[in-house]
Formats: C-alpha cells, sequence, structure tokens
C-alpha cells in the first residue's frame, strides 16, 4: 500500500469517528462530572444510575531513578531522571459493571501527559548505546488524546485519536518489572519515527476478542503515522529525530492467554512500572509490523549515529509461562522469553533483538507482595548503519520492595556487557535505585 494512501486511510478514519461521536459526548458532558482519584474508586454505580452521568478517573504516576557505575564504560559517573504521567479517562461507563454496559457505556476519551526532568545522557557518558533507566529522554509530551471503545463483555474495541504503539503493541505485562529500558520497552524497538512512548502520533487501532474468555485470543491492527519526537512535545535530548518527518507504520498482532488464570483486573499497573497486585497472566504475543519512514528537513543523527529511513519489515514475539504455585493454585513465578527480528537490515540500525528472564514474587513469606526479577538481554547493531558494532547486551537484578500497594523501592544492579557495542569499553557494573508513586 503506498505510503500516502495510508496516512489517508488513518487520518479519514480518525475524522469519521471523532465526527461521530463527538456530538454523543458534548451532549452527555453537560451532566455533571464527578472527578476522582482512581487508585481510590468509589463502589460501582448499578444501571440504576442516571443514564448520561458522566464520571471521571484521574491518576498520577511518579517514578525516580539514581543510577551510578563504580566500575568499567567510558567514565565513572553517576544519573537521576524524574518523571510524573497525568492520566484523564471521562466515561459514562467507568463506574458501572461491565455486564450491566449500554453502547454508550463502551466508550470513553482517554488523555495522558508525562513530563521528564533529568540527566538523559547519562548513558552516552559512560559509553552505553541504550539508555540504563526506564525513562529515556528529558522533555514533557502529550502522549495521548483519543477516543476509545472498550470491549466490555463483548470483543469489538477501537482506539482513534493520538496515542502510542504500546502497551498496545509489542509489550507485555512482565516488561514493567524492569528497569533498564531495553527490557521495559517494545523489545528496544530503534526505528526513527514510530510512537513508542513518550513519542505519540495520529493513528487508529481495532481491536477483536477477549483475553479472558476468547478461546481464538485478542487480535489487533493498528495504523500510525510517522511523527518526530517535537510534534505533539518539547524533546530536551541532545539528538532528538529530525524535525520533519513522513510516513506510516502498519501492525498486526495476536495475543492470547496459556491457562485458566485470568488477567488480573484489580491491578495498579501502569504503562511504566509494575504495581500490580498479581503477576501477569502467562500469554503468548505474535505481531508483525511494516513502516515505511523518510526524514525530510532538519536532520540530526539518531543515538546510533545514523538515520534509518525506507522500509522497515519486523516480526516479534514473547511468551510468558508459569512457573510454580502457591496453595491457592495461582501461580507466583514467570519465564519468559522475547525476541524481534527485522527483515530489512539496511534501514534498521538495531534489527535484532533476544532476551529471557525470571519474575517471581513472595519470595520471603514476611514479604508476600515484594517482586523480584533477572533478566539477559541482547541487542544486535546493522553492519551498513552502525560498521564495526556488533551487539549489546545487559543483565539485570532486582527487587521491588513493596511499601503500600501504590508506593515502592527498587534496588537493582545492571551488567552492561560490550558497551556500545564496539569492543572499546571494559564491562559496566551499574547499581541504581528506582522509586515508584501511584497517586
Amino acid at each position: 500500500m503506498p505510503i500516502r494512501r495510508l496516512q489517508t486511510i488513518t487520518r479519514a478514519a480518525i475524522a469519521i469517528l471523532l465526527a461521530y461521536f463527538s456530538g454523543v459526548f458534548s451532549v452527555q458532558a453537560q451532566q455533571k462530572i464527578l472527578l476522582q482519584h482512581e487508585q481510590q474508586p468509589r463502589p460501582e454505580s448499578t444501571r440504576n444510575s442516571k443514564v448520561g452521568q458522566l464520571d471521571a478517573k484521574v491518576s498520577l504516576a511518579y517514578l525516580a531513578e539514581p543510577i551510578i557505575n563504580p566500575l568499567g564504560g567510558q567514565t565513572q559517573t553517576g544519573g537521576l531522571l524524574q518523571g510524573l504521567w497525568l492520566q484523564l479517562k471521562l466515561g459514562s461507563g467507568l463506574r458501572i459493571p461491565r455486564t450491566a454496559w449500554r453502547e454508550l457505556d463502551h466508550w470513553n476519551i482517554s488523555t495522558h501527559a508525562a513530563i521528564v526532568r533529568g540527566d538523559s545522557d547519562y548513558y552516552k557518558q559512560i559509553g552505553a548505546a541504550y539508555p540504563l533507566q526506564t525513562m529515556t529522554a528529558s522533555g514533557q509530551w502529550l502522549t495521548e488524546a483519543s477516543l476509545n471503545r472498550e470491549a466490555g463483555e463483548g470483543k469489538l474495541s477501537l482506539r482513534a485519536g493520538i496515542f502510542t504503539i504500546n502497551p498496545e503493541f509489542m509489550q507485555t505485562g512482565i516488561f514493567n518489572y524492569y528497569v533498564h529500558s531495553a527490557l521495559n520497552d517494545t523489545l528496544n524497538e530503534e526505528v526513527i519515527g514510530i510512537p513508542i512512548a513518550p513519542l505519540a502520533a495520529p493513528g487508529i487501532m481495532v481491536g477483536y476478542g477477549d483475553l479472558n474468555r476468547s478461546q481464538a485470543g485478542l487480535f489487533k491492527l493498528g495504523l500510525f503515522q510517522i511523527v518526530s519526537s517535537n510534534q505533539f512535545g518539547i524533546s530536551l535530548h541532545e539528538n532528538s529525530s529530525p524535525s520533519a518527518l513522513s510516513g506510516g507504520v502498519a501492525l498486526l498482532q495476536w495475543q492470547k492467554l496459556l491457562s485458566g488464570q485470568r488477567k488480573s483486573k484489580g491491578s495498579h499497573t501502569s504503562k511504566i512500572i509494575g504495581h500490580a497486585d498479581e503477576l501477569p497472566p502467562p500469554n503468548l504475543m505474535v505481531g508483525a509490523y511494516w513502516s515505511q519512514t523518510k526524514a525530510t528537513g532538519g536532520i540530526q543523527p539518531n543515538s546510533s549515529g545514523s538515520i534509518p529511513q525506507g522500509q522497515n519489515r519486523t516480526i516479534y514475539g514473547a511468551l510468558t509461562l508459569p512457573l510454580s504455585q502457591s496453595a491457592d493454585g495461582i501461580s507466583k513465578a514467570r519465564l519468559w522469553f522475547a525476541g524481534r527480528v527485522g527483515l530489512d537490515w539496511d534501514n534498521n540500525p538495531a534489527p535484532y533483538f533476544a532476551g529471557a528472564g525470571v519474575v517471581t514474587q513472595g519470595l520471603m513469606r514476611s514479604r508476600p507482595n515484594d517482586v523480584s526479577g533477572v533478566a539477559v538481554v541482547s541487542t544486535g547493531f546493522s553492519p551498513k548503519l552502525n560498521p564495526g558494532l556488533t551487539q549489546e547486551s545487559v543483565v539485570e537484578i532486582n527487587h521491588l520492595i513493596r511499601i503500600t500497594p501504590k508506593i515502592g523501592l527498587k534496588p537493582f544492579i545492571q551488567i552492561i556487557l560490550n558497551p556500545g557495542g564496539g569492543g572499546r569499553y571494559a564491562p559496566i557494573l551499574a547499581p541504581g535505585l528506582q522509586f515508584s508513586a501511584l497517586l
């Protein structure tokens, strides 16, 4: 499909959805709006609630990640990044049981914003190819402004507007329990312009199926426009993407639960950090994407020293398996494998990724809600776009201490093998601490 036609279809679909439903929501918005924090919900209302009454859910997440590398790399120093995420969701079905939803209750409007401050070039100072922290760049962004239809007890879900590909695509819940950006990410995808958080873009997503009830699993199709890092925000990163980009990306993904353990509806997991009451259920995710990218002005090199343009096709997948069960029959440990491979190595700066890890909950009986994780991943570089570079690998060991259900401290240790991919530096030893709070 020509790229201009892909952009035209995406924009037309968004315009039709917004035009049709904006009238519905503008009428309902005249009703009383009840503002309340998502983490302190009132009891769910019944179907006797006034038809058309809107509710709002507000959530706030804070993250701080100090880190230091006493050994290895280009130099020994420390860094700190802090981030704040705000989410506002507006809809008539937010407090109503899904079994009682009418059509309007399936729909909501969601807005996300992110602010990150700190030394986002710390990883470059020590000679690493990828950020050692979850947050990858300083700046502020509108990460979502979308109209959504949730499936509820049905199978059809829709999203249209401005949003990121993750966590809908290329990400599974187990990744949120790690700190390094190559782990807490979309399989460390690096093709420029693809809207990976916090970078958002105009797009549309259609889903069919239900992870909890459908034997066939959940299918998703997404179409997004390629955008620069400053189109819906301000990047303070030294080497942000080109100021003028054109193109598009199409994604297709299938996901299915592997056991009767359902996805937790009462979790506090955010897009960034793992604070769930239960570990993510065992599942299989398989997908692929096709993108076409062109830089048209204001060109600066990206973090790998070159700008990938043209066609990129990638196949990816992740498998999460149960390891052990508690007395109540719920698995308290996960073994996972994940990987991706690009088919266009001349255009993809990091065409392959592979990793595996273990996450376990309640290792100590006195701390049943604490979560421990260990993982190793490796990212390979394109010999054409990054001549002389091979791969950079990461080993991470962490332990989440849940002070409260919404406040956590996660000490961690990372070992960066072959920093920068060129064999120039000794392995990096980097201990750090992640403080997270959901307000």
